[in-house]
């Protein structure tokens, strides 16, 4: 795809911002002299939180808003804009997509982790891939009442043979944890 440029409306014309979430701005644009301008790239700055943002003269901005509002227009009330594949450094406008506020924070809550830190490779892990399959087994013959429901003290009961926590189990019941194990 290739790199499409567009003025930034708020800034009256000074500055504009790429598809591929780059800032710029003309630093020889005259209007009596017939020559193509010279352009200043802005340097981005990687926050605390992990998004990106960029200082101008003209103010401050959370690049990936930035980005959105100019190709995309302003954001409607009670939504956001969140990165597709969850990289807060990836600005591209492909890579951007408008989500209810809710739908943001119930993501940021309850999102799954990156595939490099699934299942034992995750900082709180406190079984390993093994003990899931166990698990996992466990579940598939616990007796459940005519709703589908584990019938009462089922979890309790594997998880007290299995010596892990009733918490891990439930977690792995619901599809919390480990559901990349089956």
């Amino acid at each position: 795809m290739a790199e499409v440029w567009k003025l930034v409306p708020s800034t009256g014309g000074h500055l504009e911002v790429s598809t591929l979430g780059r800032v710029r701005k003309a630093i020889n644009r005259s209007p009596t002299k017939a020559r193509q301008p010279q352009w200043h790239l802005y340097r981005t700055y990687e926050r605390p939180d992990g998004l990106v943002s960029v200082d101008t003269s003209a103010g401050a901005w959370l690049l990936h808003r930035l980005v959105w509002t100019t190709f995309r227009g302003p954001l409607a009330p009670g939504m956001a804009v969140v990165h597709r594949d969850g990289d807060k450094t990836n600005c591209a406008l492909r890579n951007l997509k408008q989500v209810s506020q809710y739908e943001s924070v119930s993501t940021k809550l309850t999102g799954r982790p990156r595939p490099e830190s699934a299942g034992s490779h995750h900082p709180r892990a406190s079984i390993d891939e093994a003990m899931a399959r166990k698990i996992h087994a466990r579940l598939k013959t616990a007796p459940r009442k005519p709703n589908g429901h584990f019938a009462r003290g089922a979890l309790k009961k594997i998880a007290e043979d299995l010596d892990v926590g009733r918490h891990v189990v439930m977690g792995v019941a619901r599809g919390d944890t480990w559901h990349h194990v089956a």
